[in-house]
């Protein structure tokens, strides 16, 4: 079973305005919210993840995981590696420009190819830079970005991208309450026309739940819990009109 949190609290709530995006029934809404009770984990499959539980870095990084499974294979999105490919091709470049600069070097010496090895050492800690400051300006916080496509009534394409975070623990000596430390995730939902031609829905959804909620007392991943809280806010993000798909309960000895 999950660990129980020895206290909950809820989550500022941060609304958004409506705006009217398009001709066509669009929505913006945002809700900040903490998930309090979870369906009963008796007959629910044991936990196959075990981490660190007194690492919380180690445990946003399997949480993580966990929420980009259930999204690609519970509602059927199709996870985009742009990221990962920009990044991986930035350390990449600037790894082969300083083996180049190094064997270039090694081959006609140091007095013949100074101008050469000063230009490789600047393009090489110009992509490094890049490629931090990409993870920390472009990439930020998002684990995931997706889409899919659904049919109704004409093609339309879904897409998603979400941020998680870890919200620490804190306490109040006035009114003697511990709040324990959380894992949140943000998702931006929009859905289209195929061709973009219209904006049929826009909506940014936000929850938080205790760790000690999705972290059971040995470390293991409670993913049935993490199934349920994600479908529940993928739920008030897509609306009635997004496509659905149901979840089968697994089974717990």
């Amino acid at each position: 079973m999950a660990k129980k949190a020895s206290s909950s609290s809820s989550v500022l709530q941060q609304p958004l305005t409506a705006n009217n995006l398009s001709s066509q029934s669009t929505s913006t809404i945002a809700h900040v919210q903490e998930m309090k009770e979870f369906p009963s984990l008796e007959g629910r499959p044991l936990p196959t993840v075990h981490v660190n539980n007194a690492s919380l870095g180690e445990i946003k990084l399997a949480l993580d995981e966990a929420v980009k499974k259930i999204i690609s294979t519970e509602h059927q999105f199709t996870q985009s590696h742009t990221h990962t490919d920009v990044r991986l091709a930035l350390g990449w470049t600037s790894v082969l420009i300083a083996a180049g600069t190094m064997g270039y070097g090694y081959k006609f010496g140091f007095e013949q190819t100074k101008g050469m090895t000063m230009l490789g050492v600047f393009c090489y800690a110009v992509l490094a830079v890049m490629q931090v400051a990409y993870g920390y300006y472009v990439e930020g916080q998002k684990i995931y970005v997706g889409k899919r496509k659904s049919l109704s009534k004409r093609i339309e394409t879904e897409t998603l991208q979400v941020t998680s975070t870890n919200l620490p623990s804190a306490s109040s000596r006035q009114s003697s309450t511990y709040t324990p430390p959380r894992y949140s995730l943000t998702l931006l939902y929009r859905r289209s026309t195929n061709a973009n031609k219209s904006l049929l829905r826009l909506t940014t959804e936000s929850s938080a739940v205790d760790i000690g909620k999705l972290v059971d007392e040995d470390g293991g991943i409670e993913e049935e819990r993490v199934k349920d809280w994600v479908g529940a806010v993928m739920s008030k993000a897509v609306g009635n009109g997004g496509a659905g798909v149901e979840e089968e309960d697994g089974k717990r000895k």
